[in-house]
């Protein structure tokens, strides 16, 4: 069994984009963003997500950083569409136009890391399911950006931190 830094669990998003800028499409997924960012410190990562075929292109550029990837296809990735009326980012709103699906604790049991974080674009029950996965080995999970960050800074300087 391969053994990891870090797991990161979730699906890929293609994000609809819409602003007074103008409508762009862009490749999203706190596991996307994460997962660079944490390779970039020389960590050893994965990737347990899912998304259409014709997103490959996602997978391909993980797997160009050094990220093995663990990638169900299903028929369409999930689609966002976020809308931003102005140009204060933190006016938005969030639509999910279509899921891939969820990924659960049977995609990411034969996997073994030091910590996995759940990267929910999309919060459900399955979040749970996981993270219990991962409580009987002793390893650190986090979900969301916060536990994000304290896992980041437990990894990298050994101190655990408390949100």
């Amino acid at each position: 069994m391969k053994s990891y830094d870090v797991l990161y669990i979730g699906n890929y998003t293609k994000d609809t984009i819409i602003s007074p800028a103008g409508i762009r499409i862009v490749d999203g997924g706190a596991v996307n963003y994460a997962a660079h960012a944490v390779a970039r410190l020389g960590r050893k990562v994965a990737v347990v997500t899912r998304l259409a075929k014709e997103d490959q292109h996602v997978i391909d550029k993980l797997t160009e950083a050094g990220i093995d990837c663990y990638v169900t296809y299903t028929a369409t990735s999930t689609l966002l569409k976020l809308e931003y009326p102005t140009a204060d980012p933190d006016i938005r709103t969030l639509s999910a136009i279509s899921t891939a699906g969820s990924i659960t604790a049977d995609d990411v049991e034969k996997l073994d890391a030091q910590a996995a974080v759940i990267g929910s674009s999309l919060r459900g029950a399955e979040m749970h399911s996981m993270n219990y996965h991962f409580y009987p080995y002793n390893r650190d999970s986090a979900i969301d950006l916060i536990c994000l960050l304290s896992l980041i800074i437990h990894l990298n300087f050994g101190i655990k931190t408390t949100w």
